[in-house]
């Protein structure tokens, strides 16, 4: 019986060219995999020989994959994660609710539902390990497709989504403006887009939908949208700012709420956005969901039911 060139592949031979694209060298692949820098050209030429095609090359910036070698590293991602999920499966199996959940979330998800899904896990399912990232949508999205991720939580415009990216609808609340408590402007009464123009801002970084609004909401006024005077994706940098300086923000109301009764923050009679778009829970759709994942994901909509409510 003939061997085939797939009877030959190994997961080695996947990871080795997913860390060569992921770290951009074949070193710092080696490194990462805690082998040889020899022992890794050795695997990588192997796998080429399997193959009968070159995978990288080599260029000024660095090890770079050929059109081949990208088909190859989408496929191994895929494979490793399904591999990850049934491992997972398996221990859960042995031992309970035990594994790795990777979570990649937006910044106004931060502040409501994760927190208290995260209380929930830790009091249910404590064998659970939860790895969050916080980041901006052009950095989460690649990362959900790639399998590093297995949901990412957040606001995101449904353009800006994956066709293979599958999307449930968890939470919709408008956002409010707000400002430290004791602001001059919190002790007046209703604030024109003039007076809000007028104002220093805190805003999230470019492509986040909260920045798109708060530009139209003053072009369809007829006004020149204010230029923030910090940009950030980071949700605590954002908070302290807010709370310390005369910097204006926007976060969503029960965020604002929760900030107004501690007495930290105060939210301004000011209706500057449109309603916004709902929260979202994203998964891939040709992903094997492991089942610490599942466990997850199911917190993550019973704390959107309880925020609802």
């Amino acid at each position: 019986m003939a061997i085939l060139p797939e009877d030959r592949l190994k997961l080695r031979h996947f990871r080795l060219i997913v860390a060569i694209e992921d770290t951009g060298s074949m070193r710092k692949a080696a490194e990462e995999l805690g082998i040889t820098q020899p022992a890794a050209s050795n695997a990588l030429h192997e796998l080429e020989y399997i193959l009968g095609v070159s995978l990288f090359s080599r260029s000024r910036s660095g090890t770079e994959p050929t059109s081949f070698g990208k088909t190859l590293i989408k496929r191994g991602r895929f494979l490793l994660s399904n591999v990850r999920a049934t491992a997972d499966e398996i221990a859960q199996a042995k031992n309970g609710d035990v594994g790795e959940v990777h979570v990649g979330i937006l910044p106004a998800s931060a502040l409501t539902i994760l927190p208290l899904a995260i209380k929930r896990a830790t009091e249910t399912k404590p064998n659970i390990t939860l790895h969050v990232i916080e980041g901006a949508t052009g950095q989460l999205l690649p990362a959900l497709v790639r399998g590093e991720l297995d949901m990412v939580i957040g606001r995101i415009p449904a353009t800006q989504i994956p066709e293979n990216i599958d999307r449930e609808e968890l939470l919709a609340e408008p956002n409010e403006v707000v400002c430290r408590a004791g602001h001059p402007l919190a002790a007046r009464g209703r604030l024109t887009l003039a007076d809000l123009a007028e104002a220093k801002w805190i805003l999230p970084e470019e492509g986040a939908h909260l920045r798109s609004d708060f530009h139209a909401a003053f072009v369809h006024g007829g006004l020149r949208p204010p230029d923030p005077i910090v940009l950030t994706s980071s949700t605590v940098l954002r908070l302290t700012l807010i709370e310390t300086t005369d910097l204006l923000g926007m976060l969503t109301r029960r965020t604002a709420l929760q900030n107004q009764e501690r007495g930290t923050l105060a939210i301004l009679d000011a209706k500057l956005l449109s309603p916004t778009p709902p929260t979202l829970l994203l998964t891939r759709a040709d992903a094997i969901a492991t089942p610490v994942a599942s466990v997850f994901a199911e917190l993550i909509r019973e704390a959107s039911k309880t925020l609802e409510g």
